[in-house]
């Protein structure tokens, strides 16, 4: 995860090599006018690129999110 020059919260995508191919870019300020915060793909991000977990082995149990944010708002 980093930060952006406005201050939005970027989710980094690697791929197996561990190169960042792309990012998610979550707004960290409500908009002006529009209401909400702004949720988008950081340009020329690689389209079949995007938020991945390793869960290991065998899982139980698979969540899908939307975004990368919406994941650190789970319960464990």
């Amino acid at each position: 995860m980093a930060q952006d020059k406005k201050d939005n919260a970027v989710f980094k995508w690697k791929n197996n090599q561990g190169t960042v191919v792309g990012a998610d870019r979550q707004g960290t300020q409500p908009m002006k006018d529009k209401g909400g915060h702004f949720k988008g793909m950081v340009a020329r991000s690689q389209e079949d690129g995007g938020f991945t977990i390793d869960v290991g082995k065998n899982p139980t149990k698979v969540a899908v999110f939307e975004s990368p944010i919406d994941l650190s708002h789970i319960n464990h």
